[in-house]
């Protein structure tokens, strides 16, 4: 079964906008402000098993969590973030990324900012649904 965590990373990354603002800071860990973040709910499955004619798809969903710097405006910028995230998945529908097929991707929401208790970087979390093929694509 195909894993859309990649594809996904690779459509926020390559997005200008989001390039723009992280310079390609986009990754499954914490890496310094400003940043995007990454984060499996591992709810992967697959619908139709192998032999039912139908074409094997599964949902993902997880989290983007936008990190902006800890000053003043940090906040405004890890919302900007958050739209741009949005934007790029919103902007990409149906697309193939390597061999993975995606036949939907959205951001359906953007939770309020908050902020780390530890570096006090402020962040929004942006909700990722993604529908992709289970199998490899030619």
């Amino acid at each position: 079964m195909r894993d859309p965590f990649g594809a996904v990373l690779t459509l926020i990354r390559d997005d200008p906008a989001v390039a723009a603002i992280v310079a390609g800071r986009v990754s499954s860990h914490v890496e310094g402000p400003p940043s995007v973040q990454l984060i499996d709910n591992a709810t992967s499955r697959r619908p139709f098993g192998a032999g039912s004619g139908r074409m094997g798809m599964q949902s993902w969903t997880g989290f983007a969590r936008c990190w902006g710097p800890d000053s003043p405006t940090g906040a405004i910028l890890s919302r900007q973030l958050a739209g741009a995230v949005s934007d790029a998945l919103h902007n990409h529908r149906p697309t193939t990324v390597g061999t993975t097929y995606i036949a939907r991707a959205y951001a359906p929401e953007i939770d309020g900012t908050s902020r780390d208790p530890d570096t006090k970087w402020p962040y929004a979390d942006v909700r990722l649904e993604v529908h992709a093929g289970a199998d490899a694509v030619a």
